[in-house]
């Protein structure tokens, strides 16, 4: 017995000793393995600077109807900690709700801390990654973090930071978004009752929403009213009298009327191009600047309703052409030719390229169906397809570019730069993106010949043949002569037969003094159109016409003000004489003659004095109108993103088919919508508001 005991007691100690030394060892590689995560051995720690706390004022848009607005960022409006409600403080460090599990063990006891830090360090970015190694050490930076903010911020800074940053679902990010959502109040407007309310939420926002499951709220407010009277806070009866109520919102979710991506992007790059001028340094994200925009929400709305309800019937007639004659465009020489470049130039290639994945496989993988969402004919579907065909049915849409311009002023009240207005990028209106000019150049080539004396209504003799240069002719076709007027009106197939009376060079001249500031070619043929230029440049020559002759650079912003509201910027419209006053009254005359404006009248309807212009391109590609009024100058292009994919016909591929009847339906919505009190019975005033015979005498064959 006695030698069992001794036999007993030495192997105690032994495994004493190896415990011991077990402990010591797990202590040891416990402590390295902090010392390795200080250092950053597995990934930097967040920095955790008095910098987080500067508050941050969402860039604000306003709209030229001073109602409607738009948060450039994510629509975070933070508040100081003055201005957060004292019943917000009172239940958020009330001792049973503040209170959380460290869940970290060591030595053998579960620490307690503050809720409040936690809650600070989780609205911090750090890697929250599946692997259990991960996890682990993710865990441990999560206590580290709140060690340091428990010691670098004071309780009054951390609650303020959580309240800014805590979402509350319904895009109230912030508690003063939060406050304005459920309740239409500021923070510190809110009472006791709807206080408890919020504080619920942030134990799950989604599931103790009292929108969404006012049951699980009420349930859930009930458990705060409890720990409020267990930590003795409020009394028995205010706890059984407020627990029986229910829970009183005045909700009205956070949204903006015209988030849409065209136009915002357009308004920020210009905004952004301002604030670089000036002498002092604005961050255009964070200032909480007021950024007013003469983009008004009712044209705006009216544009994009005219493009999509246009190109929803005209692309059932594009489709119907090739599905007539079954031929699929792609497969084409030209169109495997196109679909190679663009699948080159298509993100997702370029990424796998990138990664250095072989050719074959990258083409396996964009081959291999999987679900995805489409816009296809003006509506958003959910498939299951290719990558290369989702990219074909894609360029196989209609598209469209559409700008409204306030004559006088400059002002771009409506800005349309496709058919997706929520998720496509490409903006079809900008400076950078060129379509080829086609027929609606004509009106450029009237302009020189009017500015040489030569009457509109002036008969000039038509050439047979014209010399293009590099060994081309250009024929043109119909009759022995032509007034000014009557080759305007001419459909693109006849042609202007002015370019024997017009020098290459002048007509780059006159396209520069009127703003083009495309690359232009030195070539007899960009006389018909032959050149690459912008919806944005042609409108805003256009623009020149109604306003007697002066060029003014379009605007999307009026001025901007600093978050104080001192406007640190204004737009002072600088108007550059280019024509003279009566050329400008002459050319407006003679655009109030062409063919399709009859259209606009006969078929649509539009009232009011009109002038304007339509544009074609050959194997129908491009579509234009740019028609004004006395108040407002429009330019409209329709085509698809490759002219691989065109109309196989010119009685639906002109400018007259594709882009005419979205300027018509437009202004047809502006005239009815009494909202907007436009006038239909406003003319185009002649030079010093005298009557002017612009034909000189002779009668114009109109």
């Amino acid at each position: 017995m006695e030698g069992l005991k001794k036999v007993l007691h030495s192997l105690f100690l032994r495994m004493l000793k190896l415990a011991i030394k077990a402990g010591v060892a797990g202590l040891l590689f416990f402590l390295l393995l902090l010392l390795f995560i200080e250092i950053g051995v597995f990934g930097k720690l967040p920095t955790i600077n008095h910098h987080l706390l500067a508050l941050e004022h969402d860039t604000n848009i306003v709209y030229a109807d001073g109602k409607t607005t738009h948060f450039l960022n994510d629509g975070r409006r933070d508040v100081a900690y003055s201005e957060i409600s004292p019943f917000l403080v009172k239940v958020l460090l009330s001792p049973s709700i503040n209170k959380k599990a460290c869940k970290f063990f060591f030595p053998f006891k579960i620490f307690y801390t503050s809720k409040l830090p936690f809650d600070f360090v989780d609205q911090l970015e750090y890697n929250r990654s599946r692997n259990i190694f991960e996890r682990f050490i993710n865990t441990i930076k999560k206590h580290l973090l709140v060690k340091k903010v428990s010691r670098k911020f004071s309780q009054e800074e951390i609650i303020t930071y959580n309240l800014n940053h805590f979402e509350f679902l319904f895009n109230a990010k912030g508690i003063y978004n939060a406050s304005q959502t459920y309740f239409s109040k500021k923070p510190s407007e809110l009472n006791f009752e709807e206080a408890v309310v919020l504080v619920s939420m942030m134990d799950n926002p989604e599931y103790f929403n009292p929108k969404l499951h006012p049951e699980n709220a009420i349930r859930k407010r009930n458990a705060t009213y409890h720990e409020l009277l267990y930590d003795n806070l409020i009394t028995q009866e205010a706890h059984d009298s407020l627990c029986i109520k229910p829970i009183l919102l005045n909700f009205q979710q956070f949204c903006s009327k015209i988030p849409k991506k065209h136009v915002n992007n357009r308004i920020v790059d210009q905004a952004q191009e301002i604030l670089n001028t000036l002498d002092k340094s604005y961050q255009l994200q964070k200032d909480g600047l007021n950024i007013y925009t003469s983009i008004h929400p009712i044209l705006q709305e009216h544009a994009e309703s005219a493009v999509k309800e246009h190109l929803s019937a005209h692309q059932k007639i594009l489709d119907a052409q090739y599905k007539s004659i079954n031929v699929d465009p792609w497969q084409t020489k030209n169109g495997r030719k196109a679909l190679d470049q663009i699948i080159h130039e298509a993100p997702i290639y370029l990424l796998l390229k990138k990664s250095g994945m072989h050719e074959s496989k990258i083409t396996k993988i964009l081959t291999q169906k999987h679900a995805t969402h489409l816009f296809v004919n003006g509506r958003e579907i959910d498939t299951i397809i290719s990558t290369i065909d989702s990219i074909k049915i894609a360029y196989q849409q209609l598209t469209a570019g559409m700008i409204v311009l306030e004559n006088g002023t400059g002002n771009i009240v409506a800005y349309v730069g496709g058919t997706d207005f929520q998720k496509d990028s490409f903006d079809n209106c900008c400076i950078k993106n060129k379509k080829t000019a086609g027929s609606i150049i004509k009106t450029m080539s009237a302009t020189i010949l009017i500015e040489k004396g030569y009457s509109p209504c002036e008969q000039i003799k038509l050439q047979n043949k014209i010399y293009l240069g590099n060994g081309q002719y250009w024929t043109s076709q119909g009759g022995s002569s032509r007034s000014i007027i009557n080759q305007i009106s001419s459909p693109s197939s006849s042609g202007i037969s002015i370019l024997n009376e017009i020098k290459t060079t002048e007509m780059i001249a006159l396209l520069r003094r009127m703003g083009v500031s495309s690359s232009l070619p030195n070539v007899p043929s960009i006389n018909l159109g032959a050149c690459d230029i912008s919806l944005w440049e042609l409108t805003k020559a256009y623009s020149i016409f109604p306003n007697h002759g002066a060029l003014i650079e379009p605007t999307l912003i009026t001025k901007i003000e600093d978050r104080n509201g001192k406007v640190i910027w204004a737009y002072s419209p600088e108007k550059q004489q280019v024509l003279n006053d009566t050329i400008a009254y002459i050319m407006t005359n003679v655009l109030k003659a062409p063919i399709s404006l009859h259209r606009i009248k006969s078929t649509y309807q539009v009232p009011g004095e009109i002038a304007g212009k339509t544009g074609s391109t050959q194997n129908q590609a491009n579509g234009w109108f740019i028609g004004f009024t006395p108040q407002y100058t429009c330019g409209v292009w329709v085509g698809t993103k490759n002219e691989t994919i065109h109309f196989l016909s010119a009685g639906y591929g002109q400018g007259a088919a594709m882009a005419l009847p979205v300027w018509a339906i437009f202004f047809n919505k502006c005239y009815a919508d009494r909202s907007l009190h436009l006038s239909t019975i406003e003319h185009f005033p002649p030079p010093n508001n005298k009557p002017y015979d612009f034909c000189k005498g002779k009668k114009a064959p109109l």
